[in-house]
């Protein structure tokens, strides 16, 4: 989960839009969310409109055929008592309610969409009916009143009892198809419930989703850019902000001046305040610099000036060497070089090897370096270790570049490990025979190795 709240930032400050482009994209996203929560709403609350039609339809029904039931339970009643008691007048009426009766069946038609089939079966029962009623009704006027009463039990009889058990099946059936639109319709309204409060535990976790992504992309880069121009006032200038905002937040982090290519002078006088100063006035009189600390410190201090520029932890790869002169070709290419280093840690150091130093003999010491000259040192430096081969090779095409103004010497505390030939012998120079004897007097198996080595002369 945490990756994920991590990713979507980054993810939103790579879209290549405006802030307020992001912010209106976040608000119409929202906007969209709730319209689709109203909408889904919305269409449960038509479909339980929908359904409670469907109640009131099959109530109506169930009232209705309920009726038709009483009809007939009544139909069937009179027309036996009248022809118990054959009277014309009685019997007229009757066959008069029986005729009613079948224009009652007929409006039932328009409720009975579901029972179309069963309904016929009962008005063909009931057109039966009727006949053999009629029939009845005309034997007993004729006289004939065993026969009529023998029509009417043998005929009229076993259709009442059929009409009766097709009335019930109606009545049953409608009632049966109202519980089961009550158990759907309640099993419609728990769907529909978790759907409503899905999608609005769904919109609610979007819209909390889409605004974190949108505020840290946002807060982030500006967290960073305040921590950067913290560490700026205290003057460390070797870091730099990287956001990953495409808009108005990543071109002003690009504008912190982490990438800006920077020049400084350390200078070293070591005799009176006086003399220091007339020494080192051209420097401070060349422009105005972003920052000026020149002036009396102690010697301690001095050499722990570059110190903070080579942070503990930073991975780090070095190559040096002296220039046969400081050419403005040289410096041309060293310029051109530093423009394209890969990380703002890098540095290239130009160190100006002249004075006291210099004027000490080669053979009086070890150190071979007697000499007036610049060394050039090569500092790809970087702390993420998945860029480790791009770092190293600028270094390496940068030491390529400078090979045509490279001199013999090599100052032995930059060696590394991964130099042609025998750079050893070259930072040692005339000395390095006579320092191969002292090894092989004094450690002839060669058992202190794991340095810039002097192999043992007879080795």
């Amino acid at each position: 989960m945490s990756r994920l709240t991590a990713w979507l930032p980054r993810l939103v400050a790579r879209v290549p839009a405006p802030v307020h482009a992001k912010l209106l994209a976040a608000f119409l996203a929202i906007v969209i969310l709730l319209i689709t929560v109203g909408a889904v709403g919305l269409g449960v609350l038509a479909d339980v409109n929908r359904r409670a039609d469907e109640l009131v339809r099959l109530q109506r029904k169930i009232a209705a055929y309920r009726q038709l039931q009483h009809d007939t339970t009544s139909q069937l009643y009179t027309v036996s008592s009248a022809l118990l008691v054959p009277d014309d007048r009685a019997l007229d009426g009757t066959l008069r309610q029986l005729n009613q009766f079948g224009y009652d069946l007929d409006r039932l038609q328009f409720v009975a969409r579901d029972e179309v089939e069963l309904l016929g079966r009962v008005r063909m029962d009931y057109e039966q009916f009727i006949k053999v009623v009629t029939q009845a009704v005309e034997l007993i006027r004729a006289g004939k009143a065993a026969q009529g009463r023998e029509v009417q039990l043998t005929q009229a009889g076993p259709l009442a009892d059929r009409l009766e058990r097709l009335t019930n099946e109606l009545v049953n059936k409608a009632e049966a198809d109202m519980v089961a639109s009550i158990d759907t319709s309640h099993e419609a309204y728990l769907s529909s419930r978790l759907v409503v409060i899905g999608f609005a535990i769904g919109s609610i976790a979007l819209a909390l989703v889409l605004g974190h992504a949108i505020s840290w992309s946002l807060i982030g880069p500006v967290h960073q850019m305040e921590a950067r121009l913290e560490q700026i006032a205290t003057g460390d200038f070797t870091q730099a902000v990287r956001v990953p905002n495409r808009d108005e937040l990543g071109a002003l982090a690009a504008k912190d001046g982490s990438d800006a290519k920077l020049v400084g002078v350390l200078a070293c006088h070591c005799g009176s305040l006086a003399d220091g100063e007339k020494a080192v006035q051209p420097i401070k009189a060349f422009g105005p610099p972003i920052v000026d600390q020149m002036g009396p410190i102690s010697y301690c201090t001095q050499n722990g000036l570059l110190d903070a520029a080579l942070p503990k932890g930073a991975l780090n790869y070095w190559k040096a060497h002296f220039l046969t002169d400081l050419r403005d070709d040289a410096i041309a290419t060293l310029v051109a070089c530093f423009e394209k280093c890969t990380s703002p840690m890098t540095q290239i150091v130009l160190e100006h090897f002249h004075g006291a130093a210099s004027r000490v003999p080669v053979t009086d010491t070890a150190c071979a370096m007697r000499i007036t000259g610049f060394n050039v040192v090569l500092i790809s430096q970087w702390s993420d270790r998945r860029e480790s081969d791009r770092h190293i090779a600028w270094c390496r095409e940068t030491y390529g570049a400078l090979r045509p103004y490279l001199g013999s010497f090599r100052y032995v505390n930059y060696l590394a490990e991964d130099e042609v030939g025998d750079p050893v012998a070259a930072a040692y120079g005339l000395n390095y025979q006579r320092l191969r004897a002292l090894k092989a007097k004094y450690d002839p198996e060669n058992f202190f190795h794991i340095n810039a080595n002097i192999t043992p002369l007879h080795a």
